[in-house]
């Protein structure tokens, strides 16, 4: 028997979809995932008021051109990200 199984571990990784995975049920009302770094032109968002932090640009978002046109997007425009806990 190996260490793993020994400890209980399983052997192998195993990924779970998590609350808001794509086979959530949420997954039908937002079909997409949004996965962000930290935006490197920004510090906190209480720095974000300040005028020189503006003058260096906004965030933007990529997505696939597929997704865009099918939700009539495109470059260049101005979206608004949001699902029912948080909007931005």
């Amino acid at each position: 028997m190996g260490g793993a199984q020994r400890s209980g571990i399983a052997p192998r990784s195993q990924i779970s979809g998590g609350e808001e995975s794509w086979r959530s049920p949420l997954a039908k009302k937002y079909p997409l995932q949004f996965i962000s770094t930290h935006f490197r032109k920004r510090a906190l968002s209480q720095f974000d008021n300040v005028p020189w932090m503006k003058e260096l640009g906004g965030q933007e978002l990529q997505i696939s051109r597929q997704d865009a046109l099918s939700r009539g997007i495109r470059s260049g425009d101005t979206v608004r990200v949001f699902n029912d806990r948080v909007s931005s």
